[in-house]
């Protein structure tokens, strides 16, 4: 597993599934990107209390984003200080997993 920092990115090449958890405190704009390359993939986990938003799919308080593929790729940006995280850019997006 890695604790994620604000503005930074993140290559997941790990043979074995990879849990990214987002910082308990963001400002509005702060960023986290990540990029599959692991077979396994990758979940990106909101802390209790925070949500991630794409589209019209949010995940639960507290809950996951995981990769269907190998090199899906997501970049996430604070909107609502400590509690909002939208997706800003994703790809591949088939097969992901709101949770």
């Amino acid at each position: 597993t890695q604790a994620a920092l604000v503005n930074n990115g993140y290559i997941v090449a790990n043979a074995a599934q990879t849990t990214i958890t987002l910082p308990a405190t963001c400002a509005i704009g702060d960023i986290v990107s990540i990029r599959g390359l692991g077979a396994a993939g990758w979940i990106l986990a909101a802390n209790a209390g925070q949500t991630i938003k794409a589209g019209s799919q949010t995940t639960s308080s507290g809950g996951t984003l995981t990769s269907a593929e190998q090199y899906n790729t997501v970049d996430v940006t604070c909107i609502v200080a400590n509690t909002t995280w939208t997706v800003s850019s994703m790809g591949p997006t088939s097969g992901l997993t709101y949770a």
